[in-house]
C-alpha cells in the first residue's frame, strides 16, 4: 500500500482556485494509473492524498520503482488551463510479507506514519513502513 500526498496543492488552489485544483488532481490520477502495474488499484483518498493498492509484488525493487515512478510523474510540469503547474509529492509505503497477516488498518497506520516521515523528511521523497527514506 502506497499513500501519496501532493507537495504545494494548497498553493494551487489558493492561487487559481479550486476549480484548477480538481483539473490538476484529475490529470494526476491519470498518470498514476500509468506508474502501476495492470491489477494495481489507484484512488483518490482525499483532499490531496491517493492511495495505490498493489498486488502480487516480487520484491521491494517493485515496489520502489513503483514510488519513483509516482514521483516523477508528481513531479513533472502538468498542463492546464492558466498554463503549466508543478507540484511533486511524497510517498509513504506499507508492505506485508508473503505469509505475513496484516490487518487492513495495520496496512493504513503503517502507511500513514511513512507518508508522515517522508513528508518531515523533504519534498520528493518515499519511505519504506521499515523507516528506509529514499529522495527522488
Amino acid at each position: 500500500m502506497l499513500f501519496v500526498d501532493l507537495d504545494r496543492f494548497k498553493l494551487v488552489n489558493d492561487t487559481w482556485g479550486h476549480a484548477l485544483g480538481d483539473e490538476l488532481l484529475r490529470r494526476l490520477a491519470k498518470r498514476l494509473v500509468t506508474c502501476v502495474a495492470e491489477g494495481d488499484a489507484v484512488a483518490r483518498f482525499g483532499g490531496d492524498e491517493f492511495a495505490v493498492i498493489m498486488r502480487n509484488v516480487q520484491d521491494v525493487l517493485h515496489v520502489e520503482r513503483t514510488a519513483m515512478a509516482i514521483l516523477d510523474a508528481a513531479s513533472r510540469p502538468m498542463t492546464l488551463s492558466v498554463g503549466p503547474v508543478t507540484v511533486g509529492a511524497c510517498v509513504g509505503v506499507a508492505m506485508v510479507a508473503c505469509g505475513e497477516v496484516k490487518t487492513p488498518g495495520e496496512m493504513f497506520e503503517t502507511a500513514d506514519r511513512a507518508l508522515y516521515e517522508a513528508k518531515h523528511g523533504g519534498r520528493g521523497r518515499f519511505v519504506l513502513g521499515d523507516g528506509a527514506s529514499v529522495a527522488h
